[in-house]
C-alpha cells in the first residue's frame, strides 16, 4: 500500500454553465480511474455558487464515492469561500492551507491556494487594494505550508488556480503572462523539489503545454478549455 501509485483526475476552468457540456463529454471519454478528483478553480462562472452542484453531480455519477478536493479560482469570488464550504461539505476545499487526504490507495497531502499573480488586473487593483500585498506575500506562505506538510512524511502535491511559471504559457499572449502566473512560485517548486510530487494549476485557457518538469517536479496545466479532457496525474 505504501508504494502504491495514487491516481488523480484533475481539471479546472469549467466556468459552469459555459463549459459544462465539454466537461460532461470529457468525463464520459476519460480513461482516468481516480483515487482522488481535483478541481483547480474557476469551476463556476461569475460566482454562480449553485452551478457547483451540477459539476459535483457529474463527477459522482461517473466516479461515485471518490474524494474531491478543490481550490477556489477568480470566478469563485473572494469573500464567498465560506458559502461554498457550507453548501458543499463533501468537498475538501483548500484555501491557503494543507490537508491530509485519504484516497483509495493511501494518504497524501494537498497544499492548496488560489495562487499568486505577478500583476493583478486593473479591476483587481482598483477594487481589491490588499491584493497586491497578498500576491507578494503568498509564495513565502506556500513555501511555509509545504515545509509544514513535509513533517507528515506523506507524498505532497501543490494545487493552485493561477499559474506557477511562465514556462508553460506557450499559446498565451506574452503581454498577459503576468496576469496568468507568478514566476516566484517557480522558486517555491525548486526549493521544495525533494518533497513535491506534482503541481496542478489552471487559469491558462490557451496554454498549449500540458506539463513540464521544473527540477524533476511535474507541473500540469489542467484548464479544461486548453486540454479538452480530464488530466491524469499519478503520484
Amino acid at each position: 500500500m505504501g508504494n502504491a501509485l495514487t491516481t488523480i483526475c484533475a481539471t479546472s476552468d469549467i466556468h459552469s454553465p459555459q463549459y459544462l457540456e465539454l466537461f460532461k463529454k470529457a468525463l464520459a471519454n476519460s480513461t482516468c480511474k481516480p483515487d482522488l478528483f481535483i478541481l483547480a478553480g474557476d469551476i463556476v462562472e461569475h460566482n454562480n455558487i449553485a452551478e457547483y452542484r451540477r459539476v459535483l453531480e457529474l463527477i459522482n455519477s461517473v466516479h461515485p464515492g471518490i474524494p474531491v478536493a478543490a481550490v477556489f479560482g477568480n470566478e469563485e469570488y473572494v469573500g464567498s469561500e465560506k458559502e461554498y464550504v457550507v453548501r458543499y461539505p463533501n468537498v475538501i476545499f483548500l484555501h491557503d492551507n494543507y490537508r491530509v487526504i485519504d484516497t483509495l490507495t493511501g494518504r497524501i497531502v494537498a497544499v492548496g491556494s488560489r495562487g499568486a499573480l505577478d500583476k493583478p488586473t486593473q479591476w483587481q487593483a482598483k477594487n481589491m487594494p490588499g491584493l497586491i500585498k497578498y500576491f507578494r506575500d503568498l509564495p513565502d506562505k506556500i513555501s511555509s505550508l509545504i515545509s509544514q506538510a513535509a513533517s507528515t512524511n506523506l507524498p505532497i502535491i501543490l494545487v493552485t488556480h493561477y499559474g506557477v511559471t511562465y514556462r508553460n504559457l506557450t499559446g498565451e499572449n506574452p503581454a498577459i503572462h503576468p496576469y496568468l502566473a507568478s514566476r516566484r512560485m517557480e522558486n517555491v517548486i525548486v526549493n521544495h523539489r525533494n518533497v513535491l510530487k506534482a503541481v496542478i494549476h489552471g487559469h491558462a485557457h490557451n496554454g498549449l503545454v500540458e506539463s513540464i518538469d521544473i527540477d524533476s517536479v511535474k507541473v500540469y496545466n489542467v484548464a479544461l478549455p486548453a486540454r479538452g479532457r480530464i488530466i491524469k496525474v499519478e503520484v
